[in-house]
């Protein structure tokens, strides 16, 4: 009875082609996965044709009757990997082992590694393993197959977990490798050009496309096909993000001064309002008042003492302790 084992992961942020490009089309990142399961010995050629060979060794892990039959201590695996490509977009990686032994015909391998476009609210790419184990040896094939399917989750378990980190050491390294500009040193007269051409050529780029934008925004107010760009045309989608959060940050410094600045307002507006107020309230008189302090006083009798409360000048008082 054959058995059959499956088990996959997802890689975020990224696509079947990237994934492909960072674990696959290298043939040199291949060799260093089997050096990391203790191939030292493993050799990969260059894909041709959506084809190539992988030689390595391991040491047999397995029982002493079934190293008997295989009638090696060490065993030769010459892997063909055959690529496919899909109509949906997916990658298909057929292995197909072939162990150089006497006995080693009766135990058979087969494995595939699929990536797919998987969109589950973001970009992200399914990477499967799936593994086929077939034993011929009579009136041992289920359990022999039993301990090699075991192996097999073994090996596809580490797999993935190498997989998903070697795509994200990839992808660092590709982020980390882009080119800096080069720093041009002038003398201090090529200096001084220097700035004179582009104050003069920013003068004249202002000028233009102020006239542009005027043109463009009347154009638009008469025709109403006016649109928001999504990026510049001259600028990839990194730089375009970049670029729209550098806007943002301006903006939200500038709110930020504008309302420290209101705020120095309104402190100097309460400033003079109690300066005002205490201005406006008379002091108490030692004697009797006559009528018209008497009017007065009742018609400032709201707001005068511990606590102040609506008045006639409520649009100037503040009305706290």
């Amino acid at each position: 009875m054959v058995k059959e084992y499956t088990l996959s992961t997802l890689i975020d942020d990224t696509s079947v082609q990237e994934v492909y490009q960072a674990i696959w089309e290298d043939s040199s990142v291949w060799a260093g996965y089997h050096h990391s399961c203790d191939h030292p010995d493993a050799v990969v050629s260059p894909w041709q044709n959506g084809e190539r060979r992988v030689t390595f060794s391991t040491p047999l892990k397995a029982p002493a009757f079934i190293k008997k039959i295989v009638g090696v201590e060490v065993l030769e695996i010459i892997e063909t990997q055959l690529l496919q490509h899909h109509p949906d977009g997916s990658l298909v990686v057929e292995s197909k082992p072939v162990l150089a032994a006497p006995g080693a015909s009766k135990f058979l391998t087969h494995a595939l590694f699929s990536m797919s476009n998987e969109v589950n609210g973001k970009k992200s790419c399914k990477l499967e393993v799936q593994i086929t184990c077939t034993c011929s040896v009579w009136g041992m094939q289920t359990t022999v197959e039993s301990m090699m399917i075991s192996q097999a989750e073994e090996s596809a378990s580490k797999f993935l977990a190498w997989a998903k980190k070697k795509f994200h050491e990839v992808k660092q390294a590709a982020a980390v490798a882009k080119p800096v500009p080069s720093i041009v040193v002038m003398g201090q007269d090529e200096f001084h050009d220097a700035l004179e051409s582009a104050a003069e050529a920013a003068s004249t780029a202002s000028s233009s496309s102020d006239r542009q934008a005027e043109s463009e925004e009347e154009e638009e107010m008469q025709t109403g096909t006016g649109q928001l760009a999504i990026r510049p045309a001259d600028m990839t989608f990194e730089q375009a993000i970049r670029h729209y959060m550098d806007e943002i940050a301006c903006t939200a410094r500038d709110t930020n001064s504008q309302l420290q600045t209101l705020d120095n307002r309104i402190q100097e507006m309460t400033e003079d309002i109690a300066a005002l107020r205490n201005a406006v309230v008379p002091s108490r008189p030692q004697g009797r008042p006559s009528s018209s302090q008497t009017l007065l006083g009742s018609n400032l009798s709201w707001y005068i003492g511990g606590s102040y409360r609506s008045c006639f000048l409520c649009v100037l008082c503040v009305c706290s302790k």
